[in-house]
């Protein structure tokens, strides 16, 4: 049987491997880390957007009262 596994802190992945490695019953078949890294426009972009929302030149809505606009509605 092969599972997968997500583990969201970074920091935490060498002890996990090294927990699961001391265990004869299981093989580190692959190990993959994903790039998390944002591309520099989009970086960029983000920043602009804070920056006016500290301004309060815009504003924004939470992603809560986003999805409750939404919720109801199809496709």
């Amino acid at each position: 049987m092969e599972l997968t596994h997500n583990i969201k802190d970074h920091n935490c992945v060498k002890e996990f491997l090294e927990m699961v490695k001391n265990n004869d019953y299981v093989e580190v078949l692959f190990v993959e880390e994903a790039d998390t890294t944002i591309p520099e426009e989009h970086q960029l972009l983000l920043e602009k957007r804070l920056a006016s929302i500290e301004k309060g030149a815009i504003t924004f809505k939470s992603w809560d009262d986003i999805k409750k606009k939404y919720a109801n509605k199809t496709v």
